[in-house]
């Protein structure tokens, strides 16, 4: 099994006001944390999908122009899966929304843990699926292609066609930051000594 990273940096971020990939959540840009969690896991060729490679440039991570840029994260995760299957030897792709700083390499290797050869997507949960944190095998690509190709947009359509592999993650984890009041209630946690 050869597996790739990609931190979907997409998005129009208008509940933020800002680029989230680039907000500082311990002294680190968002994105940073998600793709050295992958890093560390022993993800290769971890790589930011979507957004302005200008802008996230500073990050020093190669950026994926989003194929479907607008058409939200079902876009991001076939561009991923897309540019690591004909750009690598990936068999599958490890695939985080670049604004969950708490997350960390221990829960990507639990996350890995669960893959085999046959399954074709592991999903993280916590009192619900969280479909911005799940490990997808590249023979994915065709059937989600197909339905996207009907309109679907919301991930957790997607997974409903797929064998779908559980794995349990801490609800801390899988804290995403969208608001200005999410930010402020994560530095409040790193300043208890919470992440």
């Amino acid at each position: 099994m050869h597996v790739a990273g990609a931190v979907l940096a997409g998005g129009q971020s208008r509940r933020m006001g800002r680029t989230k990939a680039l907000i500082d959540v311990g002294g680190q840009p968002m994105a940073t944390h998600v793709a050295n969690a992958l890093s560390v896991a022993g993800c290769h060729d971890v790589v930011l999908v979507g957004g302005n490679p200008t802008e996230l440039g500073v990050l020093e991570l190669v950026v994926i122009a989003d194929q479907y840029p607008g058409e939200g994260p079902v876009g991001g995760v076939l561009t991923a899966l897309r540019h690591h299957g004909q750009h690598g030897a990936a068999t599958h792709v490890v695939i985080a929304a670049c604004d969950l700083p708490g997350l960390s390499a221990s829960a990507v290797e639990r996350m890995l843990g669960a893959v085999t050869a046959a399954t074709d997507v592991v999903v993280a949960m916590t009192d619900r699926l969280e479909p911005a944190f799940a490990v997808w095998n590249v023979q994915t690509i065709a059937p989600i292609e197909a339905a996207f190709k009907t309109g679907i947009r919301a991930l957790h359509e997607i997974l409903a066609s797929f064998d779908v592999v559980t794995v349990a993650i801490d609800a801390s984890e899988m804290r995403n930051i969208n608001r200005p009041e999410d930010l402020l209630r994560a530095s409040l946690r790193d300043g208890e000594g919470g992440q």
